[in-house]
């Protein structure tokens, strides 16, 4: 297939190195404001960046063999990895057998993925991360106020949920009588072990 000859060194490489990160500062035993920051930003990475790769991937494996390559690439590239989820997980044909119900289960994918975005678009575009006195009480800002353990636990499990759908999405899809391998997608872009060795869940 040809779409096995694509080689995404940027994709890999931020998948990977953000995973590492996050990795790294969820074994740390105490976090502090700017740890929570670069996670909450390195998380937001690895989601975004796996989700469009993966997308992408499926995208040139369903595209018709005389389409062009670099245009389905640069086309797909164009749509909001929101939007690209959208298309999949509605446009998509799949084989959910007698699992219909957790395929409903799984459609909150996208409003998890709204919530999820939240934090990093917030520090993305500079928000405030700050506290100010007024009359005498003390008032965090609203980023600020993301910035605790509670908050943490809960990106990470959007981030998990986020991810627990796509996998059963993606092993669903009905393959049509063409090859795809759905382990190698699901190893290389939906990879949760990184999370196994944090207290956040």
């Amino acid at each position: 297939m040809p779409y096995l000859s694509l080689a995404e060194t940027e994709s890999d490489y931020l998948i990977t190195s953000r995973r590492e990160k996050c990795a790294r500062l969820l074994s740390q035993p105490e976090l502090h404001e700017e740890d929570m920051i670069e996670l909450y930003i390195a998380l937001h990475v690895v989601l975004e960046v796996g989700l469009n790769a993966l997308l992408r991937r499926i995208t040139l494996w369903h595209a018709q063999p005389a389409f062009d390559r670099r245009e389905v690439i640069n086309q797909v590239d164009d749509i909001n990895f929101k939007d690209k989820t959208a298309l999949f997980l509605y446009y998509g044909h799949f084989n959910f057998g007698q699992k219909t119900e957790q395929a409903k289960n799984h459609q909150s994918i996208l409003k998890k993925m709204a919530h999820f975005s939240e934090i990093r678009n917030q520090l993305l575009h500079g928000h405030s991360i700050s506290t100010f006195i007024l009359e005498g009480q003390a008032h965090d800002s609203s980023v600020r106020r993301k910035m605790n353990p509670k908050t943490l636990a809960k990106q990470i499990g959007l981030f998990r949920d986020i991810i627990q759908g796509m996998i059963f999405y993606l092993e669903c899809l009905d393959l049509e009588g063409r090859p795809l391998d759905k382990e190698e997608l699901r190893k290389k872009y939906l990879d949760l072990s990184f999370l196994e060795k944090t207290k956040f869940n």
